[in-house]
């Protein structure tokens, strides 16, 4: 055996005990809360499904899924895996499901429903529906439990029209395949013969119907991404008031109220998005309306931010909604809000290059200097696993993707926003890795 045979067959070796110590790391993450992870097949929730602080699973899942992914690419043969990927027509039965509402119509079929009867509730052809739901039961959506009965399961639930993650999944579906139909592919493209101008969110406006969905969207990709663990793993304690700029209807600012009830939240953001909120809160908070704990505020942060000398100002996933001029822009209305001692606390993902990541010789924090004055940053993954974790960070490329083909945008690197941030005479000051996204703080510069 050679030695590059050898080390081939270590980096082999490796990867088994990776997933080993993965899977157990998951399910002590179970254990934690209940019981231990359900079969797919189950209709029940588990108490982990709702817990709010699931960083340690989700780095678990991260590092599951990446090694599970680099192993089969390693194993399979080039082309079967290649022709996988290329093949890849989830999205589309994904698309059907919702849109039929097939998960809501098999609710009265706890046992399972024949394709005949199915098609029948939801008005499409039985042979169609029939591959359409074989597909995703062979991704463990959906359970087949006789020849053409077919079941909800665990993964299949998340469709379900009452759950918020089914109307992210809308969004992603519904905006990504229509861009494709034209050559220039942005989706403002594809909705040119409506006779739109501006942006995306130009053309929300214009749908009313669409903007209150991706408010409850916004909801689902906080579950997806884990996102309430920045309130669990950051020292929130002593902010007293905090901006959310560009707060949407307040997936952030309403669990931040009710864990940090001695905190003022702001909330700013256009119109539109302030009225959805107020009717949110009135609804499911209103004690933190009445007591003066959450403030709205109409803004425009293109323009202006009406809240000064706040102690944070929170900025979610909005910059990668902008192109860089326009992104740069945002920052530098937040820093002319900015006290001396508040701190701007980005919230993103990473989106690190992976040839950039193969470079393991750069692995932490390098403070900036006359000759180094971008600070880089990588999260490293176990050797021999791709150094972004591969397959266990995937979302955030496909997020880049949408990105580019919705608002013409992207996801960013930490170099590429400490650019921005100079831009804004902000300056880095520390990282938080919170396993699908990181919080990101930066300070005035001096």
């Amino acid at each position: 055996m050679s030695a590059s045979d050898s080390s081939q067959a270590a980096n082999i070796d490796r990867l088994l005990s990776l997933i080993n110590s993965a899977a157990r790391s998951a399910v002590a993450e179970y254990n934690k809360v209940g019981p231990g992870p359900p079969p797919l097949d189950s209709m029940q929730s588990h108490p982990i499904d709702v817990q709010e602080d699931v960083l340690q699973l989700k780095k678990a899942i991260r590092l599951l899924e990446a090694t599970c992914d680099q192993l089969c690419a390693t194993l399979a043969p080039p082309q079967h895996t290649m022709m996988n990927r290329a093949q890849n027509a989830e999205w589309a039965c994904i698309l059907v499901v919702i849109e039929t509402g097939i998960v809501d119509a098999l609710d009265k079929y706890p046992e399972g429903a024949h394709v005949d009867v199915l098609a029948k509730d939801v008005n499409m052809d039985t042979g169609k529906l029939g591959r359409v739901l074989r597909l995703l039961a062979t991704r463990n959506c959906f359970a087949e439990v006789d020849t053409n009965v077919f079941a909800n399961n665990r993964l299949s639930l998340q469709l379900h029209s009452g759950n918020p993650v089914s109307d992210l999944a809308h969004c992603h579906v519904t905006l990504t395949p229509k861009s494709y139909e034209f050559s220039k592919a942005p989706f403002m493209q594809s909705v040119q013969d409506e006779g739109l101008t501006g942006g995306f969110f130009d053309w929300m406006k214009a749908h009313p119907e669409k903007r209150s969905m991706f408010g409850r969207a916004m909801i689902g990709m906080g579950k997806v991404m884990g996102s309430s663990n920045v309130l669990y793993h950051y020292d929130w304690n002593r902010v007293s008031t905090i901006c959310d700029v560009g707060s949407g209807i307040g997936t952030f600012a309403m669990p931040f109220s009710r864990m940090f009830p001695k905190a003022t939240i702001t909330l700013i953001d256009l119109p539109g998005p302030i009225a959805q909120a107020k009717e949110f809160w009135a609804k499911d908070y209103p004690e933190a309306v009445a007591e003066g704990r959450s403030v709205f505020v109409e803004g425009d942060f293109f323009v202006n931010i009406p809240v000064e000398d706040q102690q944070v100002y929170y900025v979610p996933n909005i910059l990668h909604n902008w192109p860089d001029a326009e992104a740069a822009n945002i920052l530098k209305t937040v820093r002319k809000a900015m006290g001396t001692d508040s701190r701007v606390i980005l919230r993103s993902s990473l989106n690190e290059y992976v040839v950039q990541h193969l470079n393991r010789d750069v692995g932490s924090i390098s403070p900036p200097s006359d000759d180094n004055i971008v600070i880089t940053f990588h999260f490293n993954a176990p050797q021999p696993l791709l150094p972004n974790f591969g397959m266990g960070s995937v979302r955030t490329y496909y997020q880049d993707f949408t990105m580019l083909v919705t608002y013409n945008s992207r996801e960013r690197t930490l170099a590429e926003f400490n650019g921005l941030m100079m831009q804004a005479q902000l300056e880095f000051e520390s990282i938080h890795d919170m396993g699908e996204t990181c919080l990101v703080v930066y300070k005035c510069a001096e």
